[in-house]
């Protein structure tokens, strides 16, 4: 079935710190989420949605319990940038963070880029960013493109026992695999990879996690994005301390990690990363 680009805005929400979070009604009438994002030099980040639900299931994030519905076609993801694009820059950046896993819609995502592109939303496929849980053929495609955004890979745990319980999907692709085909993608492309961890209270930051993490990476150039936990309603786990995410992010410095503390946006209406839900 194919589905067109007949999205509405059904309803925003605004964040005390600037952020919008967009409910889209798709012409099917299921809903994903986007979020517009305010940066302190006048440009956006746009977090969007490529999938209505998600089948990953991931414990950190609450589109996990969402039940997966189905996949967003290429003009249903470029129409919620494009519906509200404010004061456009070529500089702004779109985010494949929102609602799904974009390697599991990896054609129309990558028709979505080249749309964004040749339509001058952004200046270029690197102002794009694909976050993945770490699907590997996905990863292994991506490094194929003569044209392609940047790659983040979120590790959660770079322990494979508790990451299979924060990020299931990792039974079927373990992170040592993730990151072998990580190198294979750096050797094939030159390209810098972040990697991005969601920092959990007790769940993710002890000494034996950090260097674990530092172990896993070591080989690979990249950037560490470090995300607090954003809290969510049915979900047990805990957001750090501003302390405790100090001390994680200070023993990455340590090793010369090029490493970033990610300030959180929207928490207050639950649009902050991984906080995305449609109840």
């Amino acid at each position: 079935m194919s589905y067109n680009n007949e999205l509405v805005i059904n309803k925003k929400v605004q964040s005390l710190d600037g952020s919008t979070k967009y409910y889209y009604q798709l012409c099917d009438k299921e809903m994903v989420i986007c979020v517009l994002i305010p940066k302190r030099n006048g440009l956006f980040n746009y977090c969007i949605s490529c999938q209505v639900g998600c089948p990953c299931k991931c414990q950190h994030c609450a589109t996990g319990k969402m039940e997966y519905i189905r996949d967003l076609s290429c003009q249903e993801i470029f129409a919620q940038v494009d519906l509200i694009k404010e004061n456009l820059d070529k500089n702004d950046k779109i985010l494949f963070m929102g609602m799904g896993e974009p390697f599991f819609n990896y054609n129309n995502v990558l028709e979505s880029c080249k749309l964004f592109v040749k339509n001058d939303i952004v200046k270029s496929y690197h102002n794009i960013i694909i976050s993945t849980c770490g699907i590997i053929p996905g990863i292994k495609k991506l490094s194929n493109e003569k044209n392609r955004p940047k790659l983040a890979i979120t590790i959660g745990n770079a322990i494979q026992s508790k990451r299979e319980r924060l990020i299931p999907i990792s039974k079927v692709f373990p992170i040592r695999k993730v990151i072998e085909e990580c190198i294979a993608f750096q050797e094939k492309t030159g390209d810098k990879i972040i990697f991005e961890y969601p920092l959990i209270k007790n769940i993710n930051d002890s000494e034996e996690d950090i260097r674990s993490f530092i172990e896993l990476i070591r080989r690979i150039e990249c950037i560490i994005h470090v995300i607090p936990f954003n809290e969510f309603e049915g979900s047990n786990l805990k957001r750090p301390s501003n302390n405790e995410v100090k001390r994680f992010v200070k023993k990455l410095d340590e090793y010369s990690l090029d490493t970033y503390k990610k300030p959180s946006f929207g928490i207050d209406v639950y649009a902050g990363c991984g906080q995305l839900e449609i109840k």
